[in-house]
Protein backbone atom coordinates (compact mmCIF):
# COMPACT_ATOMS: atom_id res chain seq x y z
CA UNK A 1 0.00 0.00 0.00
CA UNK A 2 1.81 3.29 -0.98
CA UNK A 3 1.64 6.15 1.35
CA UNK A 4 -1.33 8.01 -0.25
CA UNK A 5 -3.29 5.16 0.01
CA UNK A 6 -2.75 4.72 3.54
CA UNK A 7 -3.34 8.53 4.28
CA UNK A 8 -6.51 8.33 2.21
CA UNK A 9 -7.31 5.21 4.41
CA UNK A 10 -6.59 7.21 7.75
CA UNK A 11 -8.57 10.23 6.36
CA UNK A 12 -11.70 8.00 5.98
CA UNK A 13 -11.14 6.57 9.25
CA UNK A 14 -11.09 10.30 10.84
CA UNK A 15 -14.48 10.72 8.87
CA UNK A 16 -16.53 8.03 9.64
CA UNK A 17 -15.37 8.05 13.56
CA UNK A 18 -16.25 11.85 13.02
CA UNK A 19 -19.85 11.13 11.40
CA UNK A 20 -20.64 8.10 14.10
CA UNK A 21 -20.21 10.52 16.58
CA UNK A 22 -16.84 8.16 18.28
CA UNK A 23 -14.36 10.82 18.82
CA UNK A 24 -13.35 9.95 22.95
CA UNK A 25 -10.43 7.18 23.39
CA UNK A 26 -11.28 4.29 24.16
CA UNK A 27 -13.22 3.59 20.93
CA UNK A 28 -15.41 0.47 21.11
CA UNK A 29 -16.04 -0.85 18.06
CA UNK A 30 -18.87 -3.48 19.19
CA UNK A 31 -21.18 -0.50 20.14
CA UNK A 32 -20.22 0.43 16.78
CA UNK A 33 -21.34 -2.41 14.68
CA UNK A 34 -24.81 -3.21 17.03
CA UNK A 35 -25.81 -0.09 18.47
CA UNK A 36 -24.81 2.30 15.59
CA UNK A 37 -24.47 0.90 12.65
CA UNK A 38 -27.32 -1.96 13.37
CA UNK A 39 -24.79 -4.66 12.37
CA UNK A 40 -24.51 -8.19 13.86
CA UNK A 41 -22.11 -10.20 15.51
CA UNK A 42 -22.46 -13.49 15.88
CA UNK A 43 -19.78 -15.79 17.44
CA UNK A 44 -19.25 -18.84 15.80
CA UNK A 45 -15.80 -21.56 16.97
CA UNK A 46 -15.47 -23.13 13.40
CA UNK A 47 -15.05 -20.18 10.96
CA UNK A 48 -14.73 -20.68 7.19
CA UNK A 49 -10.92 -20.41 6.19
CA UNK A 50 -10.11 -20.52 9.82
CA UNK A 51 -10.18 -16.91 10.40
CA UNK A 52 -10.57 -14.71 13.40
CA UNK A 53 -13.67 -13.24 11.80
CA UNK A 54 -16.03 -12.77 8.48
CA UNK A 55 -18.13 -9.66 7.24
CA UNK A 56 -20.98 -10.49 4.98
CA UNK A 57 -23.95 -8.45 3.86
CA UNK A 58 -26.96 -9.74 5.89
CA UNK A 59 -29.50 -11.94 3.75
CA UNK A 60 -31.96 -9.45 3.55
CA UNK A 61 -29.55 -6.65 1.98
CA UNK A 62 -30.38 -4.44 4.79
CA UNK A 63 -27.60 -4.67 7.12
CA UNK A 64 -24.09 -6.68 7.53
CA UNK A 65 -23.19 -9.76 10.10
CA UNK A 66 -19.88 -10.32 11.37
CA UNK A 67 -19.40 -13.98 12.65
CA UNK A 68 -16.45 -13.73 15.13
CA UNK A 69 -14.34 -16.21 16.80
CA UNK A 70 -15.14 -16.01 20.46
CA UNK A 71 -11.68 -17.50 21.57
CA UNK A 72 -9.82 -14.39 21.52
CA UNK A 73 -8.38 -12.08 23.87
CA UNK A 74 -10.53 -9.10 24.25
CA UNK A 75 -8.11 -6.73 22.63
CA UNK A 76 -7.82 -8.91 20.06
CA UNK A 77 -11.31 -8.79 19.41
CA UNK A 78 -11.62 -5.17 19.64
CA UNK A 79 -9.07 -4.98 16.72
CA UNK A 80 -10.60 -7.45 14.69
CA UNK A 81 -13.86 -5.73 15.17
CA UNK A 82 -12.02 -2.26 13.46
CA UNK A 83 -10.92 -4.46 10.90
CA UNK A 84 -14.13 -5.62 9.87
CA UNK A 85 -15.23 -2.25 10.14
CA UNK A 86 -12.48 -1.51 7.66
CA UNK A 87 -13.58 -3.74 5.29
CA UNK A 88 -17.53 -2.86 5.45
CA UNK A 89 -16.50 0.90 4.65
CA UNK A 90 -13.53 0.46 2.20
CA UNK A 91 -14.61 -2.68 0.50
CA UNK A 92 -18.09 -3.14 1.05
CA UNK A 93 -18.89 0.55 0.08
CA UNK A 94 -21.77 0.75 3.34
CA UNK A 95 -21.41 4.42 3.36
CA UNK A 96 -22.72 4.78 -0.47
CA UNK A 97 -26.08 3.65 -0.11
CA UNK A 98 -26.74 3.27 -4.11
CA UNK A 99 -23.22 1.23 -4.25
CA UNK A 100 -24.23 -0.61 -0.78
CA UNK A 101 -27.35 -1.97 -2.78
CA UNK A 102 -25.44 -2.89 -6.11
CA UNK A 103 -23.99 -5.61 -3.84
CA UNK A 104 -26.37 -8.83 -4.63
CA UNK A 105 -25.26 -11.94 -2.61
CA UNK A 106 -23.69 -11.83 0.35
CA UNK A 107 -21.20 -14.22 -0.96
CA UNK A 108 -19.74 -11.57 -3.18
CA UNK A 109 -19.55 -9.38 -0.17
CA UNK A 110 -17.28 -12.04 1.60
CA UNK A 111 -14.32 -11.34 3.96
CA UNK A 112 -12.01 -13.21 6.32
CA UNK A 113 -9.05 -11.59 8.39
CA UNK A 114 -6.31 -13.98 7.84
CA UNK A 115 -5.37 -13.57 4.28
CA UNK A 116 -2.35 -11.77 2.95
CA UNK A 117 -3.55 -9.26 0.64
CA UNK A 118 -3.82 -5.52 -0.14
CA UNK A 119 -7.53 -5.92 0.58
CA UNK A 120 -6.58 -7.05 4.18
CA UNK A 121 -3.82 -4.68 4.58
CA UNK A 122 -6.19 -1.70 3.99
CA UNK A 123 -8.81 -3.31 7.01
CA UNK A 124 -5.97 -3.45 9.42
CA UNK A 125 -4.96 0.03 8.21
CA UNK A 126 -8.43 1.76 8.95
CA UNK A 127 -8.50 -0.60 12.12
CA UNK A 128 -5.70 1.32 13.53
CA UNK A 129 -6.67 4.85 12.07
CA UNK A 130 -10.06 4.04 13.76
CA UNK A 131 -8.91 2.29 17.18
CA UNK A 132 -5.78 5.03 17.69
CA UNK A 133 -6.53 8.37 15.59
CA UNK A 134 -3.43 9.88 14.40
CA UNK A 135 -3.35 12.87 16.28
CA UNK A 136 -4.16 11.61 19.84
CA UNK A 137 -2.01 8.77 18.82
CA UNK A 138 1.00 11.19 18.83
CA UNK A 139 -0.52 12.85 21.85
CA UNK A 140 -0.36 9.82 23.90
CA UNK A 141 2.98 8.87 22.88
CA UNK A 142 4.73 11.70 23.75
CA UNK A 143 2.64 12.06 27.26
CA UNK A 144 4.44 8.06 26.97
CA UNK A 145 8.05 9.30 26.95
CA UNK A 146 10.74 7.67 28.51
CA UNK A 147 12.63 9.86 31.06
CA UNK A 148 15.83 10.01 28.60
CA UNK A 149 13.29 11.00 25.58
CA UNK A 150 14.46 8.47 23.34
CA UNK A 151 11.96 5.69 23.62
CA UNK A 152 8.30 5.12 24.15
CA UNK A 153 6.61 3.23 27.50
CA UNK A 154 4.10 1.33 24.69
CA UNK A 155 2.41 -0.56 27.39
CA UNK A 156 0.25 2.32 28.83
CA UNK A 157 -0.30 3.73 25.18
CA UNK A 158 -2.00 0.32 24.68
CA UNK A 159 -3.32 0.76 27.38
CA UNK A 160 -5.24 3.89 26.91
CA UNK A 161 -6.37 2.77 23.39
CA UNK A 162 -7.43 -1.00 24.54
CA UNK A 163 -5.53 -2.55 21.76
CA UNK A 164 -2.17 -4.79 22.04
CA UNK A 165 1.46 -3.57 22.09
CA UNK A 166 1.94 -5.15 19.15
CA UNK A 167 -0.98 -3.12 17.43
CA UNK A 168 0.76 0.24 19.57
CA UNK A 169 4.44 -1.02 17.97
CA UNK A 170 2.79 -1.10 14.65
CA UNK A 171 0.80 1.87 14.25
CA UNK A 172 3.74 4.00 16.15
CA UNK A 173 6.02 2.83 13.34
CA UNK A 174 3.82 3.82 10.16
CA UNK A 175 3.20 6.98 11.87
CA UNK A 176 7.12 7.57 11.86
CA UNK A 177 6.99 8.31 15.58
CA UNK A 178 8.71 4.71 16.38
CA UNK A 179 11.78 3.15 14.34
CA UNK A 180 11.17 0.07 12.52
CA UNK A 181 14.58 -1.51 14.39
CA UNK A 182 12.71 -1.28 18.04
Amino acid sequence: MNRERREAINQFADDIREVLGQNSIPIDPEKVVIEILGGQIIEKIDLEFDTDAIIRKSDDGQTFIIEINPDQSDLRRRFTLAHELGHLFLHMNYADESKWRELDHWEDTLYARQARNETEYEANEFAAAFLMPKEKFKEIANDNKTEDGEAYRLKPIAEKFKVSIDAVRNRGRWLRIFSWED
